[in-house]
Protein backbone atom coordinates (compact mmCIF):
# COMPACT_ATOMS: atom_id res chain seq x y z
CA UNK A 1 0.00 0.00 0.00
CA UNK A 2 1.31 3.83 -1.07
CA UNK A 3 1.79 5.75 1.89
CA UNK A 4 -0.14 8.60 1.83
CA UNK A 5 -0.11 12.47 3.84
CA UNK A 6 -2.27 14.87 5.25
CA UNK A 7 -1.39 18.79 4.62
CA UNK A 8 -2.50 21.35 6.97
CA UNK A 9 -2.26 24.93 8.34
CA UNK A 10 -1.30 26.02 11.73
CA UNK A 11 -3.29 28.61 12.28
CA UNK A 12 -2.58 29.52 16.46
CA UNK A 13 -3.98 26.70 18.28
CA UNK A 14 -5.84 25.49 15.33
CA UNK A 15 -4.82 23.25 12.46
CA UNK A 16 -6.48 23.19 9.31
CA UNK A 17 -6.45 20.28 7.19
CA UNK A 18 -6.33 21.25 3.49
CA UNK A 19 -5.65 17.66 2.28
CA UNK A 20 -5.48 13.92 3.58
CA UNK A 21 -5.06 10.80 2.00
CA UNK A 22 -2.78 11.87 -0.82
CA UNK A 23 0.28 10.74 -2.60
CA UNK A 24 3.83 13.03 -1.68
CA UNK A 25 3.41 14.06 -5.70
CA UNK A 26 0.47 15.23 -4.94
CA UNK A 27 0.91 16.79 -1.75
CA UNK A 28 3.70 18.74 -3.49
CA UNK A 29 1.44 20.03 -6.20
CA UNK A 30 -1.13 21.06 -3.43
CA UNK A 31 1.56 22.56 -1.33
CA UNK A 32 3.04 24.77 -4.51
CA UNK A 33 -0.59 26.07 -6.09
CA UNK A 34 -1.80 26.69 -2.72
CA UNK A 35 -3.02 30.63 -2.40
CA UNK A 36 -3.58 30.29 -6.06
CA UNK A 37 0.16 31.48 -6.49
CA UNK A 38 -0.04 29.87 -9.43
CA UNK A 39 0.07 26.26 -11.58
CA UNK A 40 2.72 23.34 -10.52
CA UNK A 41 5.08 23.35 -13.06
CA UNK A 42 8.14 21.27 -13.58
CA UNK A 43 11.05 22.32 -16.21
CA UNK A 44 13.64 19.88 -17.52
CA UNK A 45 16.92 20.24 -19.62
CA UNK A 46 19.99 18.35 -19.90
CA UNK A 47 23.47 19.28 -19.92
CA UNK A 48 26.77 16.57 -20.81
CA UNK A 49 26.01 13.75 -18.55
CA UNK A 50 22.71 15.32 -15.90
CA UNK A 51 19.44 15.48 -16.81
CA UNK A 52 18.25 19.01 -14.67
CA UNK A 53 14.86 18.98 -13.14
CA UNK A 54 12.99 22.58 -12.04
CA UNK A 55 9.53 22.32 -9.88
CA UNK A 56 7.49 25.58 -9.26
CA UNK A 57 4.94 27.71 -9.90
CA UNK A 58 3.89 29.49 -13.51
CA UNK A 59 1.96 32.16 -13.07
CA UNK A 60 -2.03 32.32 -14.81
CA UNK A 61 -1.97 35.99 -15.80
CA UNK A 62 2.03 36.51 -17.25
CA UNK A 63 3.62 33.19 -17.54
CA UNK A 64 6.69 33.47 -15.73
CA UNK A 65 8.24 30.81 -14.08
CA UNK A 66 9.07 30.97 -10.38
CA UNK A 67 11.43 28.35 -9.60
CA UNK A 68 10.81 26.50 -5.93
CA UNK A 69 12.95 23.62 -6.05
CA UNK A 70 16.33 22.06 -8.50
CA UNK A 71 17.66 19.03 -9.01
CA UNK A 72 20.18 17.16 -11.29
CA UNK A 73 20.18 13.77 -11.67
CA UNK A 74 22.87 11.52 -13.96
CA UNK A 75 21.04 10.70 -17.38
CA UNK A 76 20.11 7.06 -17.81
CA UNK A 77 19.09 5.50 -20.70
CA UNK A 78 15.69 5.80 -19.24
CA UNK A 79 13.94 9.75 -19.16
CA UNK A 80 11.18 8.49 -17.32
CA UNK A 81 13.30 6.98 -14.58
CA UNK A 82 15.43 9.68 -14.26
CA UNK A 83 12.19 11.98 -14.09
CA UNK A 84 10.97 9.37 -11.33
CA UNK A 85 14.61 9.68 -8.86
CA UNK A 86 14.23 13.62 -9.31
CA UNK A 87 10.87 13.57 -8.36
CA UNK A 88 11.40 11.19 -5.42
CA UNK A 89 14.43 14.41 -4.16
CA UNK A 90 11.91 17.37 -4.79
CA UNK A 91 9.51 14.89 -2.51
CA UNK A 92 11.76 13.89 0.49
CA UNK A 93 12.87 18.04 0.22
CA UNK A 94 9.40 18.96 0.89
CA UNK A 95 8.92 15.73 3.98
CA UNK A 96 12.04 17.57 5.41
CA UNK A 97 11.42 21.20 4.63
CA UNK A 98 7.43 21.81 3.70
CA UNK A 99 8.19 25.68 4.87
CA UNK A 100 10.51 25.74 1.67
CA UNK A 101 7.04 25.42 -0.54
CA UNK A 102 4.51 26.84 1.66
CA UNK A 103 3.39 28.19 4.98
CA UNK A 104 1.77 24.63 5.87
CA UNK A 105 3.09 21.33 7.00
CA UNK A 106 3.16 17.87 6.05
CA UNK A 107 3.08 14.37 7.79
CA UNK A 108 2.20 11.17 7.03
CA UNK A 109 -1.64 10.26 7.97
CA UNK A 110 -0.44 7.80 10.54
CA UNK A 111 1.92 9.89 11.90
CA UNK A 112 -1.13 12.57 11.84
CA UNK A 113 -4.03 10.21 13.22
CA UNK A 114 -1.35 8.97 15.71
CA UNK A 115 -0.92 12.92 16.76
CA UNK A 116 -4.60 13.28 17.15
CA UNK A 117 -5.40 9.95 18.95
CA UNK A 118 -7.64 10.30 22.33
CA UNK A 119 -5.67 8.44 25.17
CA UNK A 120 -8.25 5.60 24.42
CA UNK A 121 -7.65 5.00 20.94
CA UNK A 122 -3.82 4.34 21.98
CA UNK A 123 -4.69 1.89 24.32
CA UNK A 124 -4.46 -1.61 22.14
CA UNK A 125 -6.38 -3.81 24.54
Amino acid sequence: MKKTYTLFLQTGPREEVLARGVTLMHALVLALEHGDKGKATVIYGEEGRFRFFAIGRRSAEEGTFESVLSVAVPRSGKPAADSNRAMRMIGKKLLREPRAFWDGYIESDEDYERRHATPREMRHD
